[in-house]
């Protein structure tokens, strides 16, 4: 299996939607994979220009590394079956103390592209899956869209609150203490207390 450091793009035959899509360079045409009579597999490393993609599209400081190996193998009527692994490096920002973070982020899935015509039935407007299925994906315009699909359980992967180990809110922000109703212009009244002690009449 080699090794390939892929650019955002292929050789300037992605469209201008696939341009913006992270990863749109790792797809694969679904009619040379489906005439294979081997699996074909894939190492594949994102190079500086696919990473800052990734950085914009994923609201992301920085993506340092991105490193992805997959095996497409053909299957009867025009399915393949993708069984993928990746990991990628990126940075984020700790929600607690706004300093940046690094976060690894590592997952091994399997996905079946379909043509449209064998994709489950459409109910209420929507794609209908069974859960006992596999993770599907339509054959679009005869590609199979394998970095977009690696793109996709990255970002899920990602932490939607990342947070540094040793950052912890303080008790004091976490429980600030009841405003002093007597307080005067933030600042505890001095008279306020000996106000308390002065006896009532009667």
């Amino acid at each position: 299996m080699t090794s390939h450091s892929v650019p955002s793009q292929a050789d300037g035959e992605a469209d201008a939607d696939d341009v913006a899509t992270p990863l749109a360079a790792w797809s694969e045409e679904a009619e040379a994979v489906a005439a294979r009579t081997t699996p074909l597999d894939k190492k594949l490393i994102a190079d500086e220009t696919a990473r800052a993609q990734i950085t914009r599209a994923a609201g992301l400081i920085g993506c340092d590394m991105v490193e992805a190996a997959y095996t497409l193998t053909p299957r009867p009527g025009g399915r393949v079956t993708m069984q993928a692994r990746f990991e990628a490096r990126v940075r984020q920002t700790c929600v607690v103390t706004l300093e940046p973070i690094e976060q690894v982020v590592a997952e091994a899935f399997t996905t079946e592209f379909r043509p449209a015509e064998a994709m489950p039935a459409p109910a209420n407007g929507e794609t209908a899956y069974d859960e006992a299925e596999l993770d599907l994906e339509p054959i679009e315009a005869g590609v199979l869209q394998t970095g977009r699909v690696i793109y996709e359980h990255l970002v899920a992967g990602l932490d939607p609150y990342p947070r540094a180990s040793d950052a912890a809110l303080d008790a004091s922000e976490a429980h600030p203490p009841a405003a002093d109703p007597d307080a005067v212009n933030g600042k505890p009244n001095p008279f306020a207390a000996l106000a308390r002690l002065k006896p009532s009449d009667g």
